[in-house]
């Protein structure tokens, strides 16, 4: 029987440190400010691909170089993904969400204001769910628990923050569709290994439903019936139909 890997409790990973410096300097390679890549866990994670029209411009055009090199880190840390997960940056997820915002800047900028304007409020809901781990950990006398136990009290805590979080922008924000793309985006950083949880499963179903996204009421460029691929089809089909016309 294969032997379960364990977890520190500890918020300190020595390998840390090592995985932050490869993602900043990706980040600086590219030509993006590596501050950016703090501000995804630290200052303002709101700000996925930056805090103006220009910055995220900038962001959207180079994504693909930085999300390049982003993947050439070293993996060699055991508790990498792990770390990256509770830390809020997955790659593949980042990957996913910036995408999507990509296609939709204007109303990324729009929500922008509201979101920085209610971080006091949002806040609190990280308190909340960071008091609930305090207690449990507590209560466990900070024994070591297993990588599938860390993941599962990981995938937890997004899933309800993220719930907290959307009340307060649902309540807050004027710019609705504006929160409906936060919705998605928000669901899209969620790690994959969160989305097979079974233990979040009925959270996942409520609070990242299709429905949720409004993506019928969004611009064209989100519309899943618009995507650059089914645009690449429809021109080729189109051609395709002219040039059999013909012969």
């Amino acid at each position: 029987m294969a032997q379960k890997r364990v977890v520190s409790s500890s918020t300190s990973t020595p390998c840390l440190p090592d995985i932050n410096n490869a993602m900043q300097i990706c980040f600086s390679k590219v030509g993006l400010n590596p501050d950016l890549f703090d501000s995804y866990v630290t200052k303002f994670p709101d700000a996925v691909i930056g805090e103006n029209e220009e910055m995220a411009h900038l962001f959207c055009r180079i994504r693909p170089r930085l999300f390049e090199c982003l993947q050439r880190t070293p993996d060699d840390c055991p508790e990498a993904e792990y770390t990256m997960a509770s830390n809020g940056f997955d790659r593949k997820s980042m990957e996913k969400a910036t995408n999507i915002l990509c296609l939709d800047v204007d109303l990324y900028i729009k929500g922008l204001n509201c979101f920085r304007n209610t971080t006091v409020q949002t806040d609190s809901c990280s308190d909340r769910t960071h008091d609930q781990d305090t207690n449990q950990i507590d209560r466990q006398h900070q024994m070591p628990m297993t990588e599938e136990t860390g993941f599962q009290k990981l995938c937890i805590k997004r899933i309800q923050n993220l719930e907290c979080r959307l009340r307060v922008w649902r309540d807050q924000c004027k710019h609705l569709n504006s929160v409906d793309l936060k919705n998605e985006i928000e669901c899209s950083l969620l790690p994959a290994r969160c989305i097979r949880e079974p233990a979040i499963q009925t959270k996942l179903r409520d609070t990242c439903a299709m429905k949720n996204f409004g993506r019928e009421l969004r611009s064209d460029a989100t519309s899943p019936m618009l995507t650059s691929g089914n645009i690449i089809f429809m021109i080729i089909s189109s051609l395709v139909l002219v040039l059999g016309r013909k012969l």
